[in-house]
Parts: structure tokens; C-alpha cells; sequence
């Protein structure tokens, strides 16, 4: 699962105050198991911890559960494709509410060679990022940033939960510019690292390429930014990053 930080203020400290957290569980490209858990706790802010009695209901069709759908109890199996939605219901009120996908390009996966183990993580898609200046598109399922000859931008947000270190970056792109390789600036952390060039892979919409760089990514938030440099940009499909742990 990784490392989460959340922060919280309380405006009255005299009144008792809880936190519900849950989580549905599972690794999302099925690595060893194709079972599903939901775990869900209540955190006492403020106060002494009690025992809440609660339901939780969910639906793996793609509608919104309610105190008629499937009450959980166990872990329960999904096949790839299936997003599984769930509410939390404590004295007939919900509390939260919790969603998750799974298929084969999201989540984490480790893979390993002889002298490297690599951690990939995958699902990170332009459409998802911050953007300036591109337009959404789809093409056969697959969502990406057309800038449409603007000049423009995308951002990613990536929590680095280990320490600093060496990452390689790989961005998926397609391009059917002949005449430009469509250059743009990758900027780690409000710093410029490099100029990227993307020759063209013959479509815009398929036949995906990509361009990998190694770069070093600080502990915690890093903010990773393509932008264009006055000949607009490829079409851009998504972020992968891959910690190199030797």
C-alpha cells in the first residue's frame, strides 16, 4: 500500500471527534491473488478509543452500493476490469464512502533481474495529471493529452515514500510529426533536467513509443512537468516510474 500522511485541525477540542478510514485491498494487477478485502477502522481523534459497530456494503457492477447491496463479511474474488465500490453505514448513516479499480497497467509491480530489482509504478495517466492547454481525447479505450499545435504543459504529482534516489522515467507518447521531434523541457521540482525529443511513431492516437531518462527524485513530494518549448508536444499517453533498488 505504501506510506500516507493525512493532517487534521479540530476547531472545538471539547467535542468528541472520530476519523473512519478504510481500504480496499488488493494488489490491482492480481500478482498473487485475485481476492478482494475491505478493512475499515475508526480512529479516535480526541477522545478514548470505543468499539463502533458498523456495515459495510458494496457492488462490483459499477453502481452505487447502498443497505440493499452486498453486505461484506469476507474476502471476495473480481476479475480484471472490475471497479469495486463500497459504503461504510454506522446507526443507518453512511460514513464513507470507498472505490477502487483493478486491471492489468495500475498498481505496483516488482520485477526482477539479476542485478537489480526494479519497482514499477504504473496508472499514471495524463488525462489524471495537471494540464495546461491539451485536450482530453480516446482512442480505443485509452485516454491522453492532445495540445493540438498549442504550447502547453503536464504535471504529475509523485510520493516518494522511500528515500532519495534514483529513478528512471518513462513517458508514453505517440507523434506523427515528420518534420519535428516535438521537443519538451522535463522540470523535477521547479528545476529544469533536460529536453526531451520524441520522434515520431507514425499515429497519434496509437502505436504508443517512449522516452526514458534516469533522473533523482527527493524523499516525499515531487512534482514532475513536461513542457513544450515552442513546437507544442506529442500526444501524451501517461508516467511510469521506476525506482532502481540495487
Amino acid at each position: 500500500m505504501g506510506l500516507t500522511r493525512a493532517f487534521y485541525q479540530l476547531e472545538n477540542m471539547k467535542k468528541p471527534c472520530s476519523l473512519w478510514v478504510g481500504v480496499i485491498l488488493d494488489g490491482k494487477q492480481f500478482l498473487t491473488t485475485n481476492l478482494v478485502s475491505i478493512d475499515v477502522q475508526s480512529l479516535a481523534l480526541n477522545e478514548k478509543p470505543t468499539s463502533v459497530p458498523y456495515k459495510i456494503y458494496y457492488s462490483t457492477g459499477g453502481s452505487q452500493p447502498n443497505t440493499n447491496s452486498k453486505l461484506y463479511n469476507n474476502a471476495f474474488p473480481v476479475e480484471f476490469g472490475t471497479t469495486v465500490k463500497a459504503i461504510v453505514v454506522q446507526n443507518d448513516k453512511v460514513v464513507l464512502n470507498m472505490e477502487e479499480t483493478f486491471d492489468k497497467n495500475l498498481g505496483l509491480c516488482w520485477e526482477k533481474n539479476e542485478s537489480e530489482t526494479v519497482q514499477i509504478i504504473n496508472g499514471m495517466r495524463a488525462v489524471d495529471a495537471e494540464f495546461q492547454r491539451a485536450t482530453v481525447q480516446s482512442n480505443n479505450n485509452k485516454q491522453y493529452l492532445d495540445f493540438m499545435g498549442r504550447e502547453g504543459s503536464v504535471t504529475w504529482y509523485q510520493e516518494n515514500d522511500g528515500s532519495t534516489g534514483e529513478f528512471t522515467l518513462r513517458i508514453h507518447y505517440a507523434s506523427n510529426d515528420k518534420n519535428s521531434k516535438r521537443p519538451m523541457d522535463l522540470i523535477i521540482n521547479d528545476k529544469k533536467v533536460a529536453t526531451l525529443l520524441f520522434e515520431s511513431t507514425n499515429s497519434w492516437n496509437s502505436n504508443w513509443k517512449e522516452v526514458e531518462i534516469k533522473q533523482y527524485l527527493e524523499a516525499g513530494a515531487n512534482y514532475i512537468e513536461l513542457r513544450t518549448t515552442g513546437q507544442s508536444a506529442p500526444n501524451i499517453l501517461m508516467l511510469v516510474v521506476e525506482e532502481i533498488l540495487v
